[in-house]
């Protein structure tokens, strides 16, 4: 099975272009997502992360987004990673997407929130669910994560992972290392000013510089679907996904927007019975 996975694999490479330069399916006025200003994780630090490949209906662009382990063969992720995907493949266990034990799994389903849809500044409804064809087997380095039941008070620590790009230029930098970064939520209501839509309850928003807008902390495209946990060191909890920025990108002086974890609980667990 693993022989078949890589070949699939390596088929959508081949045809579709490299995946990590691949493209988001997002509307143009979106930035696109990667870790800004992030640390390098280690082996088995964040064992629910995964990274995913998806091809879309057309069969014509690709979407690199990320992904956590809810259970041996559900992924939680944001719906504008599969929205209209027809084949994804499941990076999982490792930090490096070029490892050669990293686990590769395809996708058997994929569940798009009924109510998705896509606005010109943002997503609302933004979250999805990839059924694995096979159950994983767990271990050190990959787990399944607890989700949020009640949602997260303003000015929690949170941390956000993913295998998106470093740069907060646009171009062709390419990265294949886990990364991830330590952050505050904000306020909803003081978000909305910021980011269209934001000031809703489905969303949590999180921002962090260092005062004068020299670093700024942010995920940004390959990004997308990322678990926001908290006490990832300790008893991690998945509150939220990555789902958007404001158009002026990652590396502006603007909050990232997730779905919020807790205002879907009984979608996921409908869904998926986790």
């Amino acid at each position: 099975m693993k022989e078949a996975v890589f070949i699939s694999a390596f088929l959508i490479f081949a045809t579709y272009g490299n995946v990590l330069r691949s493209s988001v399916l997002t509307p143009q006025s979106l930035p696109k997502p990667r870790i800004l200003n992030g640390q390098q994780a280690t082996l088995g630090q964040f064992p629910w992360q995964v990274a995913i490949l998806t091809i879309n209906s057309l069969l014509n662009q690709t979407t690199f987004c990320g992904g956590a382990l809810i259970s041996e063969e559900w992924v939680l992720t944001s719906a504008h990673c599969i929205d209209g995907s027809v084949y994804s493949v499941v990076y999982s266990g490792t930090v490096d997407l070029n490892d050669p034990q990293r686990t590769l799994s395809l996708a058997e389903t994929h569940i798009v929130h009924e109510n998705f849809t896509v606005d010109f500044f943002s997503y609302e409804y933004d979250i999805g669910l990839i059924k694995l064809n096979e159950p994983l087997i767990f271990d050190e380095t990959t787990k399944s994560i607890s989700l949020a039941e009640e949602e997260l008070e303003a000015g929690t620590e949170v941390t956000i992972s993913g295998f998106g790009h470093t740069s907060g230029e646009d171009g062709n930098d390419t990265n294949t290392l886990l990364n991830y970064i330590v952050v505050p939520t904000m306020n909803t209501s003081e978000c909305g000013r910021y980011l269209y839509e934001a000031d809703t309850p489905g969303i949590i928003c999180t921002f962090f510089n260092n005062g004068d807008d020299s670093v700024i902390y942010n995920p940004c495209i390959g990004d997308g679907g990322s678990p926001l946990v908290v006490d990832a060191g300790t008893n991690p909890v998945h509150v939220g996904s990555f789902s958007f920025l404001s158009s002026f990108g990652c590396d502006a002086s603007y909050p990232a927007a997730h779905t919020r974890t807790a205002s879907y609980r009984e979608w996921i667990k409908e869904k998926t019975g986790v």
